[in-house]
Formats: structure tokens, C-alpha cells, sequence
């Protein structure tokens, strides 16, 4: 066999004859036959979106999550990993139908046990079992004002258009989502939501598409996730609640959540 320059994995020179795989050590006859061994060879793995060649399966994972090439679950194939087109309309029906978490990747497969999963602390009374987080679990408008309403204003968030109090960001935007400051209402903020440049930060891209529209969204859908740990939520006051939990880093005043929270503030 003829020795040919080891200039990386493979190498394709002028000749035809020198394409060269010096991972598996064999020369192919064209460039198309070497390409073929790359896609086809189980030494190979190589990313559907940049062609970026892995020397295994994990490696292929972690470079869709270093680049967003591929959005990647974890959970799948029993804990083997699945990659998916980047933020596809599949990859969100798959995180809304196993209930996937955004940070671990992990199947919690019901809301109550992905609620805890999230965010421990939320699992006693008076967490999220008492209080209604946006995850498309059903909620009562009268008793989760009277657990926001704050004397202390101080402390509090203003109502972007009646003035009211709230203890809470979240609780604020759950105010607006209700209808009760006429004409705002949950179909709105979302409009607003999706109409922001920072949408893709933190909306789904199927529900941002129909927001933007005008269309109401379905409140038993995942339309919204955090931009930090990825946890999804069914509306903006459960997205708002999540931030303020503390469950990961992102918070009210920064990135995509804090440019949003600037532009409702300059269309409500």
C-alpha cells in the first residue's frame, strides 16, 4: 500500500487515488467513496448538520450541544442519547410528551414528579402542588391573588397597566394573563412575547410563530423554556415564576428575560 502524508484523519488530495481514512488505515479511489465510509462506517460518527466527525457516540453528543447543531435528549434509547434537528418542532413535541428535562436531559414522564425534579424545594406544601406554576396544570385566579397581593409595596412589582401590586414578577404577569386589566390578556403578552428579537432565546419556535400572528396558544403545550436550564413552561407567568425560583442562574434582569421584560414594559 502506498504511504501517504499523515495530515489528519483522512485526507483528500488532488489525485483521486489519495483519498485516505488513517483512522480505519484505508485508501478509497474517490472522494464520494471516502465520504460514503465516513457516513456508513461504525468508526466514524459524523454530525448530520456541519459533518463534524466523532471519534464515538458521546463525542457526537457533545459537540451538537457545544455548537447547536443537533438539540440533543439524553433520556432516549434507555439513557443512550438521541440528537434531533436543532430546536425541530419534533424535538419540542418530544420534550412535552416525556416531559424532558432541559438541564439533565432526563424522561421524568409526569408533570408532578418533573415538577420536583426541577426544583426539589417546590415539593412540600405551599410548592408547586399548591401554587400553580404555568405548567399547564389547572389554577385559580382569586386564590393565587390573594397569596400575591402585597400591602408592601416597597417590595413589590407594579402592575404594568392598573398599577396593583404584586410580591412576584411572575404573579404580576399572571394578573395580565387573566383578562382582568381589559384589553390585555394571555393571548397578548404572548403576542408581545413573540414579538420580541430575543423570542428565540426562550419560546418555542411553533408557538412563537403562531403568537406573532395573533393566535392564541394552547395552555397544555410547552410554549415557553428557560434560556439557562432549558425547563419548559406552558405560559409566561409560569416561565416568570420559574426565574424568580432560583432553580438555576438566569434571573429577572439579564439576557434574553431581561430584554423581555424591558420590551413589555414598552407595549403594555
Amino acid at each position: 500500500m502506498p504511504q501517504y502524508p499523515d495530515l489528519g484523519e483522512y485526507e483528500v488530495g488532488h489525485n483521486p487515488a489519495a483519498s485516505y481514512c488513517f483512522r480505519c488505515q484505508r485508501g478509497f479511489k474517490t472522494k464520494c467513496g471516502l465520504s460514503l465510509h465516513i457516513h456508513d462506517s461504525r468508526r466514524h460518527w459524523e454530525c448530520p448538520t456541519c459533518s463534524y466527525d466523532a471519534q464515538g457516540w458521546d463525542e457526537l453528543l457533545d459537540h451538537c450541544r457545544q455548537t447547536n447543531c443537533r438539540s440533543v435528549c439524553q433520556g432516549c434509547h434507555d439513557g443512550r442519547g438521541k440528537h434531533w434537528p436543532y430546536s425541530s418542532v419534533e424535538y419540542w413535541d418530544h420534550i412535552q410528551d416525556h416531559h424532558v428535562c432541559g438541564k439533565c436531559e432526563e424522561h421524568v414522564h409526569t408533570s408532578l414528579v418533573f415538577h420536583c425534579h426541577i426544583c426539589p424545594g417546590f415539593a412540600s406544601p405551599g410548592g408547586w402542588e399548591a401554587e400553580d406554576e404555568g405548567y399547564g396544570d389547572d389554577w385559580n385566579e382569586e386564590e393565587y391573588d390573594d397569596a400575591y397581593d402585597d400591602d408592601d409595596c416597597s417590595n413589590g412589582e407594579e402592575c404594568l397597566m392598573c398599577g396593583s401590586w404584586f410580591s412576584t414578577y411572575g404573579g404580576m404577569i399572571l394578573h395580565l394573563e387573566s383578562g382582568t386589566c381589559w384589553p390585555v390578556n394571555r393571548t397578548t403578552l404572548d403576542t408581545h412575547a413573540a414579538r420580541c428579537n430575543w423570542s428565540s432565546h426562550y419560546m418555542n419556535p411553533q408557538s412563537c410563530n403562531l403568537a406573532r400572528h395573533g393566535y392564541g396558544l394552547d395552555v397544555n403545550f410547552y410554549n415557553y423554556y428557560c434560556p439557562d436550564c432549558k425547563t419548559p413552561a406552558t405560559r409566561l407567568s409560569g416561565l416568570m415564576q420559574h426565574v424568580e425560583s432560583g432553580c438555576c442562574k438566569q434571573t429577572l434582569g439579564d439576557g434574553a428575560i431581561g430584554a423581555l421584560c424591558a420590551f413589555l414594559e414598552t407595549c403594555l
